[in-house]
């Protein structure tokens, strides 16, 4: 079987064009696996950061918390006393 000089370059560009359609996927998969290897990687990293910012929210809220009943009593034992000094002075 012999094939003509046509033939062979119309086999050439065929096989040139199935290879280059070939690498194009490969080469997509490839990068489509790269960004999920890369996007898992720095979610690991970002973890403990993201624990940290956590912590200091809570820290943060509680110290508030605490700041808003420290002063509520503090205003409840003023309203007390002007309340007493009231009913003295009456």
């Amino acid at each position: 079987m012999s094939f003509s000089v046509d033939e062979i370059e119309d086999l050439k560009q065929l096989f040139a064009a199935n290879n280059r359609m070939l690498m194009a996927e490969f080469e997509q998969l490839l990068d489509e696996k790269l960004e999920e290897k890369l996007e898992e990687k720095f979610q690991e990293k970002l973890a403990p950061i993201h624990q940290k910012i956590d912590d200091l929210a809570e820290f943060v809220q509680n110290a508030i918390a605490d700041s808003n009943d420290a002063n509520q009593e503090q205003l409840d034992d003023h309203e007390e006393r002007i309340t007493r000094l009231e009913k003295a002075v009456a």
